[in-house]
Parts: structure tokens; sequence; C-alpha cells
């Protein structure tokens, strides 16, 4: 029974086959189904050319599928890595770092609160910040700021 669906494997099935795959990756497979579609393509290019029987086209499907899946891999996993190039977007603590702004009261040694537009902010120093001196964000732990005195 298995011979019968499988022996006559023409062409068309595997360039069927390889259009699938390609739709299946268009759907969102990041790539992973690049490799099995390309040799789905090339085996049925290769029936165009000349007739092979099926157990030498599952064989060579299967090899060009795990070589092409690698080659793929090795060749365009650093486009494909996670890039940071918007690592604060949705963090506001960050966002504020480097940033200058004019103390709105007094905070001691230690910790304390300053309003940073429509935001109070927990905020940490080393310094004695008096009403309306200018601060500078130098890093963020959490939601709390770390301020320095500036000048």
């Amino acid at each position: 029974m298995l011979y019968d669906l499988l022996f006559p494997l023409t062409a068309y099935h595997w360039l069927v086959l390889g259009l699938v795959l390609l739709g299946m990756e268009a759907l969102g497979a990041a790539g992973f189904l690049l490799g099995p579609a390309a040799a789905a393509f090339i085996v049925g290019v290769a029936m165009l050319i000349g007739d092979f029987h099926w157990h030498w086209q599952v064989s060579a499907y299967a090899v060009l599928a795990v070589v092409l899946s690698v080659l793929y891999w090795a060749k365009f996993r650093r486009f494909n890595k996670h890039r940071d190039d918007h690592i604060s977007l949705n963090d506001r603590a960050a966002q504020l770092v480097g940033r200058r702004f004019k103390a709105d009261r007094a905070v001691d040694h230690g910790s304390g609160k300053l309003r940073i537009g429509d935001t109070l902010w927990s905020v940490t120093t080393e310094d004695v910040i008096a009403k309306s001196q200018l601060v500078e964000v130098v890093s963020c732990d959490g939601m709390t700021l770390n301020v320095k005195r500036v000048g």
C-alpha cells in the first residue's frame, strides 16, 4: 500500500510541496521552512530533467532539507539575532538617564522624591539637593532614579 502511494511521485508533487512549504513559511515560520521548501523545488526540477525512483527522491529531499536548513541558519543567524536597538522603548526610567531637570523639592542624602514631567519619581542620591537645583539622572534601578547634583 505504501509503495502504491509513493511510487507515482512526479515533479509536480515536489513543486507543489515546495509551494505549500513556502506558503507556510509566509505565515511566520521565521525561516524554518525555507530549507525544506528549496529541497522540494530542487527535487522537483531534478524530476523534470530525469526520472528517479521514489526512494531516491525521498532520500535526496531529506538530505537536501537538512543541508539547506543548516546552511540557511549558518548564513543568516546574525541577521536573525535579537537586536537591542530600542532596549529602553518601554522602560520609562531608562529613557530619563542622562537628562537634566530642576528639582521641585529638596532631597537629603539618601532618597526622596522628585517630580519629572507629570510623574513623581523615587530618587536616590549621594548629594544634598536643594529645591530648584539642576540634577542629572545618572542611572536607574527598576523605577528608582539615581541622580546627582550638576554644578
